[in-house]
Formats: structure tokens, C-alpha cells, sequence
């Protein structure tokens, strides 16, 4: 389900391939997704403030933060387990 992720947080594991990462944090949506470079600076949209108006659940949040615990190889079509 959407925004499951972040059940991950400092307590999951996630593998992909061979490759195991450790989810560290939430990350806030990047703002570079506001902007319309052949509108700029008519038409910007608050991408964060969207995401937190329309979901307070989860605020601007949209991803998580991992780091690499075990290097390996991932390929296009791997599942990734939890």
C-alpha cells in the first residue's frame, strides 16, 4: 500500500538482488518538482504543501532514506524483500 515505507523506518531490512540496505529515515518531496521551467515563475506548485494538505497523515513526506549494508547486484525486475 501507498506510503508503507515508512512502517520501514529503523526497523526493516529491505534486499534487492544481493544488495540489503537499511531504511534510515523519511525524506520530504524535493521542491525541484514545483517548477515548471516554460512557466517559471507564473506557475509554481507547491509540491510539499500539496502532499501534506491532502494527506496530514503523512505530511510532505514522499520516500524513504536507506543506506547500503551489504553491497551486491540489482537488476531491473529483482523483488524486493522485506
Amino acid at each position: 500500500p501507498p506510503w508503507s515505507e515508512f512502517s520501514w523506518v529503523g526497523t526493516k531490512s529491505v534486499q534487492l538482488g544481493s544488495v540489503k540496505l537499511e531504511v534510515i529515515s523519511r525524506t520530504v518531496r524535493c521542491e525541484g518538482v514545483s517548477i515548471d521551467p516554460l512557466e517559471f515563475p507564473e506557475n509554481i506548485i507547491d509540491v510539499p504543501k500539496l502532499l501534506a494538505k491532502h494527506f496530514p497523515e503523512h505530511g510532505p513526506y514522499l520516500g524513504v532514506y536507506a543506506v547500503v549494508k551489504t553491497s551486491g547486484v540489482m537488476s531491473l525486475g529483482d523483488d524486493v524483500r522485506v
